[in-house]
Order: C-alpha cells, then structure tokens, then sequence
C-alpha cells in the first residue's frame, strides 16, 4: 500500500509537522475571516460564515483590506499590508509543504519533489527539513496571533449592546 511506502520515508515527526501546518492554515482561514466579519460588520453567527466560508485565502484579504479601508483605518494600511505579506509568503510554504511530494533522498535528508513540464520534463529535490517544517507552523500561529492583536488594537467591530448603551 502506498501509505507504508510514505510511513517508510517520513518519520512520524515529519508527518506530525506536516499535520500540524495543516492545521494551522485551517485556522489562519478562520482568523481571516473572523477579520472580514468584524470589518464588514457582519454578525459572525450566522451571516459571516454564509459569505465568507468558501472563499479563498486571497478574496478574503482583499475585502478585509477594502473593509479596513472604507472603515477610514488608513493610518494602519502600512500594518494590514504587512500582515497580507506574512500571509501571501506562508502560503507559499504551505502549499509546498502541504501538496509537496515528500522523499527520503540517498543522503537521508528530507526533500520535495517538483516537477514542472514546460516545454521539457524538470524534475527538483529541495531539503526541507524537519525544523524547518515546525518553524512555518510556528510562524503561521503567530500570524493568527497578530491578526487578533490588530483587530482588537483598531476596534473594527462594536456590539450592538455597546451601541445603544452611550446613546448612539
């Protein structure tokens, strides 16, 4: 079965940090659109997931970067742009790590291999180590963090029951 050939070639380490990178960019999904549901204003019960919960990584930062936007946060575009960055570049390691082909090489070092045809077949192992695994879930959990920190630093959702409370 093919499943023993990948238990062969990966340790139980390595697919420990290849789950745990998956899971991570699951709730770097939900974080983004927890952010397009407080900038949009949307209640994040029932509205928010029947808008956002088939969106891709990319639809979601732009309408938060457009909500953030009409909001008049521009003071903070600098730090929105800063965390789409983060994300655009853990995207690519992700879907590298998460849809590469994973091979133990004759040196006993990890890689992925890409193939790529155009125009000829071109075939690349590159290393990837195990730390270096952990580290992009580690990054990605961070990025959650700073994504939670600036939502709540630049106030972009207020309860109704806040609302009526002063009046307004």
């Amino acid at each position: 079965m093919n499943l023993d050939r990948i238990r062969e070639e990966l340790s139980d380490d390595h697919l420990k940090a290849i789950g745990l990178v998956a899971a991570a960019w699951s709730r770097l999904e939900l974080t983004l659109q927890h952010a397009v549901w407080m900038a949009a204003k949307l209640d994040s019960v029932a509205l928010g997931p029947a808008i956002t919960s088939h969106l891709t990584v990319r639809s979601l930062l732009d309408i938060w970067e457009t909500a953030v936007t009409h909001l008049g946060h521009t003071a903070q575009w600098q730090q929105l742009k800063d965390l789409r960055g983060r994300v655009e570049s853990l995207q690519t390691l992700r879907n590298q790590i998460i849809h590469g082909l994973w091979r133990l090489q004759t040196s006993g070092e990890t890689a992925i291999i890409r193939q790529v045809a155009r125009g000829m077949v071109t075939t690349n192992a590159t290393p990837f180590p195990l730390a270096q695994i952990n580290e992009t879930a580690e990054q990605i959990g961070a990025l959650i963090d700073d994504i939670y920190a600036f939502i709540s630093e630049h106030v972009m959702y207020e309860s109704p029951t806040a609302q009526s409370e002063d009046g307004s």
